[in-house]
């Protein structure tokens, strides 16, 4: 969908069947690629598709292979991705982990970015100059159940 005004759109394009909480970036060589979580048997994670044009896409692809993964933000900076998601890892924590690819066709292992034992969702990244970067998230204490929204400054090079 498009608009030239951000007040009238065109008609939206379906690109997938199913999936929800889209992240869309726009990489170097003009390709799109969108990552989004969808649930199959083993719980939720995330896929990735990609296009060249905004009309056709590739199939989707899975990307994370965790019992649950959502909430996916793909950045895509010179010829490295990076993908940051939060993953069930107790019954009731949610930790934030990064993923990077040079292909799209292959992650290296997760790196685990938060370790506080709460629920931390919807992780969004702003890489900055000189390898520094800025990181939200959304961040629950379990025994009071009130949400929050927190912020860091990180060191952190998508460029390796």
């Amino acid at each position: 969908s498009t608009s030239s005004d951000g007040l009238k759109w065109s008609t939206p394009t379906l690109i997938s069947e199913t999936g929800e909480s889209p992240s869309l970036t726009l990489d170097q060589k003009g390709s799109y690629s969108v990552v989004f979580e969808d649930a199959n048997s083993s719980g939720w994670n995330l896929h990735l598709m990609r296009s060249q044009d905004l009309k056709s896409w590739s199939n989707p692809k899975q990307v994370t292979h965790f019992k649950r993964a959502r909430w996916g933000h793909l950045v895509s900076q010179g010829s490295e991705y990076t993908l940051l998601f939060s993953s069930e890892t107790q019954l009731t924590s949610w930790e934030i982990f990064m993923s990077r690819s040079k292909s799209l066709e292959s992650w290296d292992s997760p790196t685990q970015v938060t370790r506080n034992g709460m629920k931390n969702t919807s992780p969004w990244i702003l890489p900055l100059k000189q390898s520094k970067a800025l990181l939200v998230w959304g961040l629950m204490d379990l025994s009071s159940l009130k949400p929050t929204l927190v912020m860091t400054q990180f060191d952190f090079s998508l460029t390796r």
